[in-house]
């Protein structure tokens, strides 16, 4: 007995549909077809009709289109597939921000970044580039007025030693 491949991949999408549609098309699998499920549902007014839409050239699902392998099993009834299956998913706004992937914490419900921080205000002196600058004397004005220049001291160079 052969055991088909199952796993099902939810992605969020600003327009289900269209996704389904490219991907199908891309690696070579069927868009599913949900339109009897639909139709059923809508005459027995378990669904509103605001839930669907037409896509693809049938009754689908509004915010939800998947694409399945064309080899696998799939549900008559609901055109669902049971193996092998990219399910998109209507989402109301872009993704803004978190690492998404597993436990990244993107998605929905992710937060908008804080604004940016205002510059700090002007400095009347600059901060010391390296810690041999911040010396007190280096900054200190001589009797005459102009500012002391102290040389920095020279690194000495000692030659590497051959192995």
């Amino acid at each position: 007995m052969t055991q088909t491949l199952s796993w099902k991949l939810v992605i969020d999408s600003a327009d289900p549909h269209a996704q389904a549609g490219f991907w199908a098309e891309a690696l070579g699998y069927v868009v599913e077809d949900n339109s009897p499920l639909i139709e059923r549902l809508l005459s027995a007014g378990a669904v509103p009709e605001a839930a669907t839409t037409h896509a693809h050239g049938r009754r689908a699902w509004r915010d939800l289109a998947a694409a399945r392998h064309p080899d696998d099993p799939y549900d008559e009834v609901s055109g669902t597939g049971h193996g092998r299956r990219l399910l998109f998913q209507r989402v109301p706004e872009p993704k803004t921000g978190g690492g998404g992937g597993a436990g990244g914490g993107g998605g929905r419900g992710a937060h908008t970044p804080p604004p940016p921080r205002p510059p700090p205000p002007p400095t009347t002196t600059p901060a010391p580039l390296h810690p041999r600058d911040a010396h007190p004397a280096a900054s200190a004005p001589r009797r005459d007025g102009r500012a002391a220049v102290h040389p920095r001291p020279q690194r000495r160079h000692t030659p590497r030693r051959r192995r």
